[in-house]
């Protein structure tokens, strides 16, 4: 009960201070996880990979461009660098 006060105080999901729903939520032993919350208020979890690049100035400044796009665009930019992934390949 106090676990729940409190984080209905934070304004943070009480599961995640269990290790079984942790489980449930997609965590993979051996990564270490990042959450956070999208615009639907769903707790979302973020790959370590994913946090890995984000360390980087020049993907976070992409992310930034890519999001001012709409949702077409940024389709197209996807498509973009997927191509530029199997030339690399």
């Amino acid at each position: 009960m106090k676990l729940r006060t409190i984080a209905e105080a934070m304004d943070f999901p009480p599961e995640l201070w269990f290790e079984d729903a942790l489980e449930n939520l997609g965590d993979v032993a051996g990564v270490r996880s990042s959450w956070f919350v999208d615009r639907d208020d769903n707790l979302t979890l973020l790959d370590e990979e994913v946090v890995e690049a984000l360390q980087d100035e020049t993907v976070r400044a992409v992310l930034r461009e890519v999001m001012r796009l709409p949702q077409r665009e940024r389709k197209i930019v996807l498509g973009i660098v997927r191509q530029f992934v199997e030339m690399s390949d």
